[in-house]
């Protein structure tokens, strides 16, 4: 979803079930990943990388290049990764 006020730049990829918040920019060539959210007014800079799962929190900038990848941890109960992740600290 992207929200009123987000800009999205030519050859950025958006994958399922994104948020992209109002004021949120995504530059050339920048890679959001599945499930991540970019907060208000977040900037994704040109070939930057938001993992699945990761957040981009109010006012951050991910520079050129940069990667940032969600923390995650089995989900209560699971045995391996077949059986689930959460988020770290959810």
């Amino acid at each position: 979803m992207v929200l009123v006020g987000a800009v999205i730049n030519a050859d950025a990829r958006l994958e399922h079930g994104v948020l992209v918040n109002s004021g949120g920019v995504i530059c050339h060539d920048a890679i959001f990943g599945a499930y991540s959210l970019l907060g208000v007014i977040a900037a994704m800079s040109g070939g930057s990388c938001l993992g699945p799962m990761a957040t981009l929190a109010a006012g951050e900038v991910l520079d050129c290049d940069e990667h940032r990848f969600a923390e995650l941890e089995l989900a209560p109960g699971a045995a391996d990764l077949s059986q689930g992740v959460s988020s770290a600290g959810s």
